[in-house]
């Protein structure tokens, strides 16, 4: 099947577009020893009932995120279908980067998607978080690419492309949160 023959990946990127954000993750990566990683899927996992959070940490596992040397991963996962995103980074870059750049990042993305220009916001976040990480994780000289630079494209459990991530136009994403275990919830008092 052809990645292009699915119109939702189509209304938002063409293949130009997935090249050019995996350029962008090329580009940021050459300043840091940190792995930045877009993936985008056709909709959260049923069996998560639309906890986008959950589905990040499935696909950093997946992804093979949790094996960079020096826990220096981040995951930007977009569900194109539930119009949704989640940041995701690994303890090492959680540990010295402030929530405050992972929200800058997720603005960035939202305001491309709003704007209807997906591809440059997108562009911008991984520009922006590459010159963070760089300060805080410089390329090391015995630095390699832990993982592919292209955006991955998974619909139905198979992937078709690899190169860039997806977000849509317009709506309200949910924020950032750091990798690790979700919060937990406040506990429902019982009536008695």
């Amino acid at each position: 099947m052809d990645l292009f023959k699915l119109n939702l990946v189509k209304k938002y990127f063409s293949k130009a577009d997935l090249d050019g954000v995996g350029n962008a993750v090329a580009m940021a990566e050459d300043y840091t020893s940190a792995e930045i990683r877009v993936k985008i899927v056709s909709k959260i996992n049923k069996g998560l009932k639309g906890d986008i959070y959950k589905q990040a940490v499935l696909e950093f596992e997946k992804e093979g995120m949790t094996k960079t040397r020096d826990q220096t991963g981040v995951l930007i996962l977009i569900a194109l279908k539930d119009k949704r995103f989640q940041i995701l980074a690994d303890k090492g870059i959680m540990a010295k980067v402030k929530q405050e750049v992972l929200d800058k990042v997720a603005n960035l993305i939202k305001t491309g998607f709003q704007s209807g220009k997906q591809k440059e916001g997108l562009c911008f976040a991984v520009g922006y978080l590459g010159g963070i990480l760089g300060g805080v994780f410089p390329r090391k000289p015995d630095d390699k690419n832990e993982l592919p630079n292209d955006v991955v494209v998974e619909t139905d459990g198979q992937k078709f492309w690899r190169g860039q991530k997806i977000l849509t136009e317009g709506e309200a994403f949910e924020k950032l949160k750091p990798y690790g275990p979700e919060p937990d919830e406040p506990k429902k008092e019982e009536k008695k």
